[in-house]
């Protein structure tokens, strides 16, 4: 049996300092036969190699219309991958130097994995701009990440060594565009709604970095603010829910999300869209007490005698 080839995809936009550096930690690692997709989504000006860098032919460069969002980048990346299995990674993130490898030797000895993602190395950056000393993330057990339970336990972040056979990605219709967050996690909630089983590392597989922003550099391609992040998890919950049973734990997970989102809205408005899809009245009403009790949390403390 031969050995899948592996993409590695890499969306950017307008920040070229952050990309070749993740493509250069990228190319590190990038087992034979490999290669990596970055995908231009920015507007000021194409994205070149810098001077002094020689772009293998392991290394492409794909332009999108601008500004389309850092889903639908990710899938015209996908769509011009060559390899059997993609590697998703964010400009802003270096990949491990054995995690392709790693990557690659787990697609073929677990080949009921369809999917998969690892633990990471978070560098946080003070007010200064200073690094602080990576620390390690993980919440899991290796092991398989198998359809059926708590969703909670199981979607994970794109930026997390995320992984996926091409096949799989493309059959699912790959991300869904019309959100510019919260992406990760319907498609690890449509990946499990499929039957596609899942496998995770404790091997951190990324260095990502939080909190560093360069002076006129453009924001993420996932960034947005609180009302975008409601209303995209309300539409994951509209997406996902009716897979799951109405009183199970990834019903509540999917449900309560959201609210508690909302809920930190200076609007007092309750959500007559989101109640309205609840099909369910015992878990209605719960939902209904737990977003109450969210807004009542998040009003302003009133001045004692004003």
């Amino acid at each position: 049996m031969r050995n899948p080839g592996l993409s590695i995809i890499i969306p950017t936009c307008d920040r070229p300092a952050l990309v070749w550096r993740a493509v250069k930690a990228a190319q590190a690692g990038l087992p034979p036969g490999g290669e990596i997709v970055v995908v231009d989504d920015g507007v000021q000006h194409p994205l070149r190699p810098p001077p002094g860098m020689t772009a293998p032919d392991s290394l492409r460069i794909v332009r999108s219309a601008g500004r389309t969002g850092a889903s639908a980048a990710r899938n015209l990346g996908a769509a011009a991958a060559r390899g059997d299995i993609l590697l998703f990674l964010d400009d802003d993130d270096e990949v491990l130097p054995d995690y392709p490898a790693q990557v690659l030797q787990i697609a073929a000895q677990q080949p009921r994995a369809q999917w998969g993602y690892s633990a990471m190395e978070v560098v946080t950056y003070d007010a200064a701009g200073q690094p602080g000393a990576p620390e390690y993330f993980c919440r899991w057990r290796e092991g398989p990440v198998r359809p059926g339970g708590a969703l909670r336990k199981k979607v994970a972040g794109l930026n997390q060594g995320f992984w996926v056979r091409a096949a799989v990605f493309r059959a699912i219709g790959g991300l869904e565009t019309t959100l510019r967050t919260d992406e990760d996690t319907d498609l690890c909630c449509r990946l499990l709604a499929k039957g596609h089983e899942g496998w995770r590392t404790v091997q951190a597989g990324v260095r990502t970095h939080r909190g560093w922003v360069q002076e006129g550099q453009a924001r993420q391609l996932t960034a947005g603010d609180l009302d975008e992040r409601a209303n995209n998890y309300l539409t994951v919950f509209r997406r996902n829910a009716p897979s799951v049973p109405d009183l199970s734990p990834s019903y509540w997970f999917l449900a309560t999300r959201f609210l508690r989102v909302a809920a930190k809205s200076p609007e007092p408005a309750v959500p007559a869209e989101f109640f309205s899809q609840v099909r369910n009245p015992l878990v209605h009403t719960a939902l209904r007490v737990f977003w109450s009790v969210k807004k009542l949390a998040n009003q302003p403390q009133r001045i004692k005698g004003h």
